[in-house]
């Protein structure tokens, strides 16, 4: 469309310039220059526009997605820290450190011998049955009840395990399948050579119950001392972390060391080493194009970490970068839609302007010396002058149908800029309604359909049946368009139609229902905006015209009679 414009414009600038302007009929100098005017400052208006609003738009996303992903970020190593805060209170408890101190109590001798009797003693529990008393001490005594009562309170911790500073196994609440810890890398990590260290684990997926988790490990103080006496660790199904991740409308990824991507659904993949360089490059950066997940995407990235100092160097260690991605077409959706306004109302515009200027150079036609300055006055622009009426003859006749129809383009001007301030602001801060329903009922609906609807919260809204809202003559038409989408499986077209607000108003609106899969649920989502003002406006635009339509007739009616009588009188 864009181009059309301009190449209308290059046209019509080159006939104007031609010296063969001035032999041109007065009609087709006016449709020419009327035209010319039109286009250039309609285009002008428009690209202005679309440009502001482009750079504006572009601005807000880049911005919100790096604040999201940031937010997220937070919000994912506040759980980590959180969890760690609380295995760190759990350990302070006086059963768990009497029972430590006696195990340590126990020892005799010196290093070599205590690791020598540690290795013997690995070697009989693994060889003992489940009913071995070994193995029963080990998951029958008072510290063990304390660690089944701990996963009881926080069943996202399973497999507690607790050492002694030797990494001897005190108590668990499953067999583990050593005695000895101390040669396991979250031990070493917690136990740090005695100066102790918290310890987060990389997640791993457990087949057996298709669940993924992480090892965390905290050193545990003796009273009121620094000296580390054991280690306690627990397993941490992270099913709650992608909960919080899930909770937003971008998606989320989890970038692990080696190139690893963990995404909201559990599954694990490894990323290919182009786009692995790629998000490296781009880690500073608001945003990046990149082809994310087999298509272009919008990425942004924030490092994973905790306002809690004490916790820096897991997090450091761990090296979790959280990843949000969106496909541009989401995210600058209300761009799209503002370009495709701006060429539909430059287009409008130019297709009115043409018509007024065919009107006034077929009623210039005549040599009408008193309307000449009249004309030229609209010719720039100038819609409210007005032409004098002389007389009650032919002459005053057209000089007053000028006049009426020069102050209904007015009254059409004033109203369609209106209309277009008020689109502007709508794109600007109103998105478009998006709703959710599964099963015939709302499961979700954002601010705008809230608003769209005449509910006072999305609350109303959820759970209801949608076809509660719409009138007895109306529901064979939904129906019948629920009933399309779930056989064919395919969007509807753009479509115009009367919509219901909760009190069983209607209004008219123009939507597309697409059919998605919505926690797992088949479901359709449908996209609409309200269209009554932009309908209204257009009837009042074709009203106009056909009353201009149904005056000039009578004109050139008129005009013929007069010039059939003049011609009469001539013979």
């Amino acid at each position: 469309m864009a181009g059309a414009l301009l190449l209308t414009l290059l046209v019509i600038s080159r006939q104007i310039a031609s010296p063969d302007f001035a032999n041109l009929p007065l009609r087709a100098k006016v449709i020419l220059t009327f035209i010319m005017v039109s286009v250039l400052s309609v285009s002008l208006v428009s690209a202005t526009s679309y440009l502001t609003i482009r750079s504006n738009l572009e601005s807000v996303v880049s911005d919100s997605l790096r604040a999201d992903v940031e937010l997220r970020s937070q919000t994912l190593g506040n759980e980590v820290s959180k969890q760690l805060d609380v295995m760190e209170g759990f350990v302070l408890g006086q059963t768990i450190q009497d029972g430590t101190d006696a195990a340590n109590a126990d020892y005799a001798g010196n290093k070599t011998t205590i690791e020598a009797q540690l290795q013997q003693q690995d070697l009989v529990w693994k060889a003992a049955s489940y009913t071995d008393s070994l193995v029963q001490d080990v998951l029958n005594n008072a510290i063990a009840e304390e660690l089944y009562e701990f996963q009881y309170n926080f069943p996202t911790h399973s497999d507690l395990l607790l050492t002694d500073k030797h990494g001897a196994t005190i108590a668990a609440t499953a067999r583990p399948g050593g005695y000895s810890q101390g040669s396991k890398d979250w031990w070493q990590a917690a136990y740090n050579q005695g100066q102790g260290a918290l310890y987060v684990g990389q997640p791993i997926f457990d087949p057996a119950t298709q669940t993924l988790s992480v090892v965390m490990a905290v050193p545990v103080h003796a009273h009121l001392k620094p000296e580390v006496i054991g280690v306690i660790r627990t397993t941490f199904h992270i099913e709650n972390i992608f909960e919080v991740l899930r909770a937003a409308h971008l998606d989320f990824d989890l970038l692990l060391p080696g190139g690893m991507l963990l995404n909201q659904r559990g599954n694990m993949n490894e990323l290919d080493p182009d786009t692995l360089a790629r998000l490296q490059a781009s880690h500073d950066a608001n945003y990046a194009e990149l082809n994310f997940d087999g298509t272009l995407q919008l990425v942004s990235q924030a490092t994973v970490a905790s306002p809690d100092l004490e916790d820096a160097d897991v997090f450091k260690n761990l090296n979790w970068t959280l990843i949000a991605h969106e496909k541009p077409a989401t995210a600058f959706a209300p761009l799209y839609t503002a370009g495709r306004t701006a060429l539909l109302t430059t287009l409008v515009v130019l297709f009115l302007t043409t018509a007024v200027a065919v009107i006034l150079a077929q009623l210039l036609v005549a040599p009408i010396a008193r309307l000449t300055q009249v004309a030229a006055q609209i010719a720039k622009g100038d819609l409210h002058t007005q032409a004098q009426i002389e007389s009650r003859d032919e002459i005053g006749t057209l000089a007053s149908t000028f006049n009426s129809m020069l102050d209904a383009l007015s009254r059409a001007q004033e109203e369609l800029r209106e209309s277009e301030a008020h689109y502007r602001n709508l794109v600007d801060y109103s998105p478009d309604m998006i709703a959710v329903h599964c099963d015939g009922k709302y499961v979700f609906i954002n601010p705008a359909g809230v608003k769209l609807l005449g509910a006072q919260s999305a609350d109303e809204l959820l759970g209801k049946s949608i076809l509660d809202m719409i009138p007895e003559e109306g529901l064979d038409i939904v129906r019948e368009g629920i009933e399309y989408l779930t056989t064919s499986g395919d969007p509807t077209p753009l479509t115009q139609r009367k919509m219901y607000h909760m009190d069983g108003t209607s209004f008219e609106a123009e939507y597309r229902a697409i059919p998605i899969t919505y926690a797992g649920q088949p479901a359709i989502q449908l996209v609409a905006r309200d269209i009554t003002e932009r309908r209204q406006a257009e009837e009042k635009i074709h009203q106009l015209l056909a009353q201009v339509a149904r005056q000039r007739g009578e004109l050139e009616v008129r005009v013929a009679e007069r010039t059939e009588e003049l011609n009469g009188l001539n013979r």
